[in-house]
């Protein structure tokens, strides 16, 4: 069995216009400014999906600063999923600002989602602020049977690129002994590493 466990779906909205949702969304902006930047729906995973023989794919949206936007991109990987139970399946995505994060990731996972992801922390690292906003969320996801939580990570090394965050691998130590119980997956992180060794 193929499963991609990293990929991401957008609603139709925002394929249709991302620039729309440029404004007071610096992270988005960043990572899909660029034309290149793909935005994928539903359809377009199915078919990519078949034409390169993956069985499986693990989904989640964005972690939008508006509470709005991460709700309907929140509600398409529940659509996503209840389409395609056997071939998708998601994670709850938001910004950990948000003061509703904890009870949006409980939402999803009642609904039918497996977890959270991808959490990201793009202008700021895994920091004590960052920490403390995982806090509620963690909390959350081990009182729904410890479902898992991807953050986004990067090596310190190589070149600069749109979504290379300043995590440090102190930081990346140290919150994995903040949440010891927690069931932790570190998007990106050895990618440098195995790009350079092959």
């Amino acid at each position: 069995m193929i499963i991609d466990s990293h990929t991401h779906l957008f609603p139709e909205a925002v394929r249709s216009d991302r620039s729309y949702f440029f404004d007071k969304e610096p992270e988005f902006k960043l990572l899909y400014n660029a034309p290149k930047a793909k935005i994928s729906t539903l359809t377009e995973l199915m078919d990519a999906m078949d034409i390169h023989g993956v069985d499986m794919s693990v989904v989640s949206g964005f972690p939008w600063r508006n509470p709005e936007y991460a709700r309907k991109n929140n509600d398409a990987i529940l659509d996503a999923v209840r389409a395609y139970p056997d071939r998708i399946k998601g994670l709850a995505c938001f910004d950990l600002a948000w003061e509703g994060a904890a009870d949006e990731a409980v939402r999803c996972m009642d609904a039918g989602l497996s977890g959270v992801g991808e959490l990201a922390f793009y202008l700021s690292g895994i920091d004590a602020n960052a920490l403390r906003l995982l806090e509620p969320v963690m909390a959350a996801l081990l009182s729904c049977g410890n479902r898992p939580c991807m953050i986004h990570t990067n090596e310190p090394v190589g070149h600069p690129y749109p979504g290379k965050t300043p995590v440090t691998l102190e930081q990346i130590h140290t919150l994995a002994r903040a949440f010891p119980d927690n069931r932790i997956i570190l998007a990106h992180w050895g990618g440098v590493f195995s790009s350079t060794m092959s």
